[in-house]
């Protein structure tokens, strides 16, 4: 077997495991909608059934032979009826089990395959690398293209990184974010900054708070940097604007709670004139801004890993052709 061929082998056994998942989650949406229509099956059954037992009790204490050969009529029709949403019943039952066991043959092949991709990806690397030091000796041309493509996901694999880090940093802030909303609406409702007589509890609650804030803060340094790097190579303009948006925000966040309100000695006067309605405010236009730029970031990142598999395609499609 040539190299190529072994190249193209490795290939269409990734592809095959893409071509699995992909009509798994087909498989699942059918299974779904074969539950709704037996769900609506058994609706109708129990609709009909009622119907017949209706009419069944109606005939049965008729008097006028007239009117009861009426009703015997409907009562005909009402079991006819009732046999076809039996029927019908029966073939949703039918539907649900075959597409189950479909799902269960293509699953065990699946995870089967699944098992194996590491290493198949690990020998399709090899395999590539031997392919592209061939065309480095004899092809210059193609090297040349081969050079663009290497930078391309060079590139990529950095913006990807970057880009999961500050996914993780923003997750992170938005939960140190919700502690410290927590801690100042608890401060709010025991109403401490109000009260001579909890002194004890008031500092130990602003000693959480100061905390909760120390570790927001360190996030929100680290988050900025991540997002500066992003910025420069970002290509959408729509994550750019949130990420602008981002950064008056994270300046923000030092006015949320003022420095006296965190630092020793602890000043009772001074808390008294902190607004916490205003912070709380701030913070939860805070967690609503994070939170948005959280799941631009991850369809961003979606989308990146996407194109990183595309580029990788066409690299392997060069070294091939």
């Amino acid at each position: 077997m040539t190299l190529e061929e072994q190249i193209q082998q490795k290939i269409e056994a990734l592809k095959e495991i893409q071509k699995l998942e992909e009509y798994l989650s087909f498989l699942k949406d059918d299974i779904l909608e074969a539950e709704s229509d037996l769900f609506e099956s058994l609706k109708i059954l129990e609709q009909e059934y009622k119907d017949v037992e209706a009419l069944e009790e109606r005939t049965t204490t008729m008097l006028f032979h007239k009117l009861r050969g009426t009703l015997d009529e409907q009562l005909e029709k009402e079991k006819e009826e009732y046999y076809e949403a039996f029927l019908q019943t029966k073939e949703a039952r039918k539907a649900i089990d075959l597409l189950e066991f479909e799902e269960k043959v293509i699953y065990e092949k699946f995870l089967t395959l699944k098992a194996n991709e590491p290493k198949v990806r690990s020998e399709l690397q090899k395999l590539l690398n031997n392919r592209e030091k061939e065309l480095a000796k004899f092809d210059k041309t193609r090297k040349s293209r081969i050079r663009e493509f290497n930078k391309k996901l060079d590139d990529h694999h950095r913006m990807i990184k970057d880009m999961q880090e500050a996914i993780d940093l923003c997750f992170n802030m938005m939960r140190d974010l919700n502690d410290l909303h927590r801690i100042l609406t608890s401060m709010k409702q025991r109403k401490l900054l109000y009260s001579l007589s909890k002194g004890a509890e008031l500092r130990e609650s602003v000693q959480e708070a100061s905390l909760a804030y120390r570790k927001l803060n360190n996030k929100r340094k680290r988050l900025k940097n991540e997002l500066r790097q992003l910025f420069k190579r970002m290509p959408n303009n729509q994550i750019k604007a949130l990420i602008r948006k981002s950064n008056a925000h994270s300046k923000l966040i030092k006015h949320v709670i003022p420095p006296e309100f965190l630092d020793h000695p602890y000043n009772q006067a001074n808390f008294r004139r902190v607004s916490l309605l205003n912070s709380l405010e701030e913070i939860r236009k805070m967690v609503q801004h994070m939170e948005e730029l959280y799941e631009q970031l991850k369809t961003e990142l979606d989308y990146l890993l996407l194109l990183h598999e595309k580029i990788k395609e066409d690299k392997a499609n060069a070294l091939m052709n």
